[in-house]
C-alpha cells in the first residue's frame, strides 16, 4: 500500500511544529490552498507498507515549499548592518549555508537545493 502526505510547517519554540495530512497526490496548488493560518511552508512524503511490514517506510520526499518567503544570502544578511543578525551570520558561516529563507512570519532556516518559494493564496 502506498500513501501520500503533506506536512504543514509552523514556527515552534526551537524547531518547526508539523501537521501531517493524507492527500491523494503531491498537488502543490491544493496544498497551498489548504494551508492553515500561521503555516510558513509544507513538503510532501510518500510512504509504502508491505503486507508483512509492521510500519510504513518513507520512499520519497519533496523539498519544502515556503509560502511567501524571501531568500537571503550571507552577503545580504551582512550588508543589512543589523546587530540582531549576528547569530544568523555566525550560523550561516559555521554551517556553510549559502542561503536562508525568511518566512512571512519571521521564521528563518537554511534553503536547500530542492526547496521552492511560492506565492500564498
Amino acid at each position: 500500500m502506498i500513501k501520500h502526505f503533506v506536512h504543514y510547517l509552523f514556527p515552534g519554540s526551537f524547531v518547526s511544529e508539523e501537521i501531517k495530512k493524507e492527500v491523494k497526490s503531491w498537488d502543490i496548488e491544493e496544498a497551498n490552498k489548504n494551508a492553515e493560518k500561521g503555516c510558513y511552508g509544507f513538503y510532501f512524503t510518500t510512504r509504502k507498507r508491505g503486507e508483512l511490514d509492521l510500519d510504513s517506510k518513507q520512499i520519497k520526499k519533496s523539498g519544502t515549499y515556503f509560502i511567501d518567503g524571501k531568500i537571503k544570502t550571507l552577503t545580504d544578511v551582512v550588508n543589512e548592518f543589523n546587530p540582531a543578525n549576528n547569530i544568523l551570520i555566525s550560523n550561516m558561516k559555521i554551517n556553510k549555508w549559502d542561503r536562508v529563507v525568511i518566512t512571512k512570519n519571521g521564521w528563518t532556516q537554511p534553503l536547500d537545493k530542492n526547496d521552492v518559494i511560492i506565492q500564498g493564496v
